[in-house]
């Protein structure tokens, strides 16, 4: 009974640890993903930009 409750009690430890990662990492997937296009959106208004000026 003993040797029972401690191997329940050790693997509901593990799925909380392994679901807390899992949240981790695809937060800080999205959060990459948003940089991202926020830095292609600023390199594509400065390159219209440049171009704009230097054809007039």
């Amino acid at each position: 009974m003993f040797s029972q409750s401690v191997s329940q009690s050790v693997s509901k430890s593990d799925s909380q640890s392994v679901s807390q990662s899992f949240g981790q990492s695809v937060s800080q997937s999205v959060s990459q993903s948003v940089s991202q296009s926020v830095s292609q959106s600023d390199n594509q208004s400065a390159s219209q930009s440049a171009s704009q000026s230097s054809g007039s």
